[in-house]
């Protein structure tokens, strides 16, 4: 009897432990899953109920306007809107999405799909979608009238440039991200685009705010408006200029500097190919970079206004020294021509200016020494960037003649502005410290920042003095006969005595000019008793001419009795338009040494 219940017995005590076991291990599992969702989970759980019933919104700043020196709007913000949803409070997606279709001229489907809540169980449910981005007003307002319940609005910053292609490179432009891109819209882009705001209040199952009274409000910041020393008339014109003299010269490209000699305000600055920063999109990369200050250029005999300041600061020469020029001159085994080539006998370094001879303008550098004639290009700011204020300023190249690759045949050549390399801008900074009477001004174009904090007007800065006084005097007097009796005769302007300088340099690529490759400019001031501007054109491959007397030149004039009307600067000399000397045809070879040939050393 013993032996045969035993068995019976232990199966039902094991039966009895196995089920003490899963009671045992369901209350611990209940246990666990207790102290997970209350005790781990606990923080969790609370940020995701307070999330489903908290409305959290970023309100987008409005960006700072630009304005041109005489208040003119260059860029601004569209009063546009930004539609979105919000899927935990939406229970009709369909029905939603049906109404909002016709307005937004989205498809119903693509609105289902954005209005839609996600499942229970998705670890990170969407919270927001965007539906419609850029939405003008009257949309905006049909969207309103519907009051559906889970669909908000919201300012979406647009920007908008109400002048087009005007200034273009200068300003830059804002990209979908509310990026500035390019010119001020990068340089100031913190400036101008603000601090956003938040807005966070709790809602109820709807999504209507609830306890407004409690609700967490931090504004926008707008951001601040930038008043420029650009005048839109004088851009205008420039830019009208510039392209016609293109078209009419057979040139690639081009670009117009026009500056306050007297605190470096940039008063125009124009270039060309240009774009429409309203359609940034269908633009090249190519066409948003501003080459007046981006793209160092060998300035050709437009140099030699610095060479002889320099000579006559160092008291090398005076504008009476003379030289003998019989066409060339040979140093070692390379020979510099005139751009003539032909002999000019013994000139004064008046007549070297006027007729722009690099005979003489070798001999000045070679009176004043590379210690000296390198110092003085320094003291000018060339080989470095003038620090004004645009995104993307280039520094230009002057070797030294203790940096690898200069020889001494460098000292000659870049005397006329070979072998060396600066900016329309540069250019412009350095017959502005001529016209000045000797202060180097560091250039800019915003000369007021307006923003809630105030207003902070921009100082203009002094870099240095170059030259003396005297001496920029003196220079003045050379440049004002150079359009009388040398070669920028197109350049007059009928009614005003002008300081000019031409130039015409080759182009350099990978090491080696390029035949039939010319870069033409003109740079002066008017009137040239007491300059109000320094004008700079230069125009890449003419074809026409390769020279800036007959290409630049007349640009110089036409643009620049706009400007002087435009200031309302009145006639200084009766004078009528003079009769053009005669030029060289564009087959005639051009000035220009020969560069350094391999074998020559720094021996020498």
């Amino acid at each position: 009897m013993q032996q045969t219940m035993r068995p019976v017995t232990l199966s039902l005590r094991r039966r009895s432990n196995f089920a003490m076991l899963v009671v045992i291990l369901s209350f611990c599992y209940l246990g666990y899953k207790s102290w997970y969702w209350q005790v781990a989970q606990a923080s969790s759980l609370q940020q995701r109920a307070v999330k489903e019933h908290t409305l959290n919104l970023t309100i987008p700043a409005s960006r700072g306007h630009i304005y041109d020196a005489t208040g003119q709007t260059l860029a601004t913000d569209a009063d546009y809107s930004l539609i979105y949803a919000v899927p935990p409070n939406i229970k009709d997606p369909v029905g939603t999405a049906i109404r909002l279709s016709p307005i937004l001229g989205v498809p119903e489907r693509q609105l289902v799909t954005l209005l839609t809540p996600s499942p229970p169980d998705t670890p990170h449910p969407r919270q927001y979608s965007v539906l419609a981005r850029k939405v003008p007003p009257a949309t905006r307002n049909q969207v309103l009238k519907l009051r559906l319940v889970g669909i908000g609005v919201t300012p979406d910053e647009t920007r908008i440039y109400p002048e087009g292609t005007l200034a273009a490179q200068v300003l830059g432009f804002v990209n979908d991200a509310g990026q500035g891109n390019y010119g001020l819209e990068q340089y100031y882009n913190t400036v101008l685009k603000g601090t956003p705001g938040k807005l966070e209040a709790e809602r109820d199952g709807n999504g209507n705010e609830l306890d407004l009274a409690h609700a967490r409000y931090v504004p926008p910041v707008p951001g601040s408006d930038l008043y420029l020393t650009i005048d839109d008339a004088i851009q205008y014109d420039a830019e009208r200029v510039l392209v016609e003299g293109i078209h009419k010269y057979g040139a690639k490209s081009g670009s117009v500097i026009v500056m306050n000699p007297h605190n470096g305000a940039i008063l125009a600055m124009a270039n060309y190919p240009t774009y429409d920063p309203n359609h940034y999109a269908d633009a090249s990369l190519a066409d948003f970079v501003n080459t007046a200050i981006t793209t160092p250029f060998e300035p050709g005999s437009t140099f030699k206004v610095v060479t002889m300041s320099i000579g006559i600061q160092t008291h090398s020469i005076t504008p009476e020294t003379t030289v003998y020029d019989p066409g060339y001159v040979k140093f070692y085994n390379s020979i510099i021509h005139d751009w003539d080539r032909k002999s000019h006998g013994v000139v004064t370094m008046r007549q070297v200016l006027d007729h722009s001879l690099n005979v003489g303008a070798s001999f000045v550098a070679r009176r004043v020494g590379a210690k000296n004639f390198y110092a003085g290009l320094s003291a000018f700011g060339l080989g470095r960037r003038t620090g004004i204020d645009l995104q993307g300023e280039a520094p230009g190249v002057v070797l030294q003649p203790d940096q690898p690759g200069w020889y001494p045949i460098n000292l000659l050549t870049n005397s006329f502005g070979q072998g060396l390399t600066a900016t329309s801008l540069q250019m412009a900074d350095v017959v502005s410290v001529i016209a000045n009477g000797g202060t180097l001004y560091k250039p800019y174009v915003v000369q007021r920042i307006v923003g809630p904090q105030g207003e902070k007007v921009v100082q203009p800065v002094v870099l240095g003095h170059p030259i003396s006084p005297k001496t920029a005097a003196t220079l003045r007097s050379m440049m004002e006969e150079v359009p009388i009796l040398g070669e920028a005769t197109l350049g007059r302007i009928p009614g005003y005595l002008i300081g000019a300088k031409t130039g015409t340099a080759q182009i350099a690529k990978n090491g080696v000019y390029e035949k039939s490759a010319y870069m033409a400019s003109f740079v002066g001031f008017a009137p040239a008793q007491d300059p109000a501007f320094v004008l700079f054109i230069v125009l890449d491959h003419p074809t026409t001419s390769i020279y800036g007397a007959n290409t630049a030149a007349p640009m110089f004039a036409e643009l620049g009795q706009m400007i002087l009307t435009h200031m309302g600067i009145p006639p200084t000399q009766p004078f009528p338009t003079p009769t053009p000397a005669p030029r060289a045809s564009s087959s005639t070879t051009p000035y220009a040494s020969q560069p350094a040939p391999a074998r020559y050393t720094r021996s020498w």
